[in-house]
């Protein structure tokens, strides 16, 4: 094992976009990283100790499935695909909860699933936005015609924003029945308020470490992936947020990473938690830049146990708050003329990968429209194999 790194952990996922950060940050913390993975990408991975490749979905659950006889210390799903097809799968549910990040077999019925979640969140006495179900259109057109407010229609497995509609009083329900409705339908009350990120790590159900954001703006639309964010130190953070994830740990009987929001309404200033994926995301170790490091929190559960107090310190060598762009989430433009500080948050990425990501983005948005599809995805395979994007 390699000075210094005394702890193994095991990465799962489909999409190298999702496993970038994690390397880095779990070797900060003391761990030897492998890989499994269906992204061929995942070889620009920096940091990790082995790669092994699967060809689809059912092959990459059997080489887990395989390695979950191995000593790692953790194990991470890191997108929602393959926490569906772990769930979904065959395998025992003793091998289910060793490899998914949850602690037993009564906490397997809300992964995946936002009625489930919602349904968990009030019987724990959570605060999350008034809910209720409609199970075909039938129900659905007579709920909001009773409902007095707006609401947000969300099919039950859907995942980076798809799948969630807005109804005003007044819409058109005919028009709102012609989109990709999937039902069971989870029908919540619309709070009006910011969006902020809670994600954290838990384990054995305990909060070890979590970030406070704000969402500014948003790839596609509200509901999309978020491009920039404000975040907080803890310190500035309201005591009963550090209770809501203490109790929502528990609920969800967590054991990893959680991919966690919350809606911050702008009367009340009150928190209601409306989705937590357990797996990591793209922003996963941007909280370091105010002082809130991930990999310290995590480093020193594994070397004495210890957890999130209810203490949190200002620390004077950090701004307070900090408003940090995703780099994969700009334009051209807005890389190469350093829009919104960009280069100061680009610790973990090359220059050849920024470059690379240059090239694409200029690529595509200038000599895409003169190639057909299909020759347009000759070109971008081309480009992943040269390293351009």
């Amino acid at each position: 094992m390699s000075k210094g790194l005394k702890n193994q952990a095991l990465l799962i996922g489909h999409h190298f976009s999702l496993m970038r950060a994690l390397p880095k940050l779990l070797n900060r913390a003391g761990f030897e990283v492998d890989v499994i993975t269906t992204d061929v990408r995942c070889a620009e991975l920096r940091s990790v100790r082995r790669i092994q490749y699967a060809t689809d979905s059912a092959g990459l659950i059997s080489i887990a499935a395989n390695f979950s006889c191995t000593p790692f210390d953790l194990f991470i799903v890191c997108d929602d695909e393959v926490l569906l097809e772990l769930v979904r799968s065959n395998l025992s549910d003793e091998l289910k909860i060793k490899l998914l990040p949850i602690c037993a077999v009564d906490n397997l019925s809300h992964l995946g699933t936002k009625i489930a979640f919602s349904n968990l969140l009030k019987s724990s006495g959570i605060l999350t936005p008034k809910f209720t179900v409609a199970n075909n259109a039938d129900e659905l057109t007579s709920t909001l015609r009773k409902i007095p407010y707006p609401v947000l229609l969300k099919n039950d497995i859907s995942a980076g924003g798809a799948g969630v509609f807005a109804y005003f009083q007044g819409d058109d329900i005919a028009e709102l029945l012609r989109q990709p409705l999937s039902f069971p339908l989870l029908i919540q009350r619309r709070i009006d308020g910011d969006a902020i990120d809670l994600s954290a790590f838990y384990q054995n159900g305990e909060l070890i470490h979590f970030s406070y954001a704000v969402m500014n703006t948003f790839a596609n639309n509200q509901f999309g992936p978020s491009i920039i964010r404000t975040y907080s130190q803890l310190s500035t953070v309201p005591s009963e947020v550090f209770e809501q994830l203490r109790k929502l740990g528990r609920a969800l009987g967590a054991h990893g990473f959680a991919n966690i929001t919350s809606l911050r309404d702008y009367g009340s200033g009150k928190h209601f938690l409306v989705e937590a994926d357990m797996r990591p995301n793209v922003w996963v170790d941007y909280a370091r830049y105010l002082g809130n490091d991930p990999a310290q929190a995590i480093r020193k559960f594994f070397d004495s146990g210890s957890i999130l107090g209810d203490k949190q310190f200002s620390q004077a060598s950090y701004p307070k708050q900090l408003k940090i762009p995703y780099i994969y989430r700009l334009t051209a433009l807005e890389i190469l003329t350093n829009r919104h500080n960009v280069w100061r948050f680009c610790r973990e990425f090359s220059t050849t990968e920024i470059v690379g990501r240059v090239i694409r983005l200029l690529i595509s948005q200038h000599v895409k429209s003169k190639f057909s599809e299909r020759n347009w995805q000759y070109i971008k395979r081309a480009c992943s194999f040269v390293g351009v994007g």
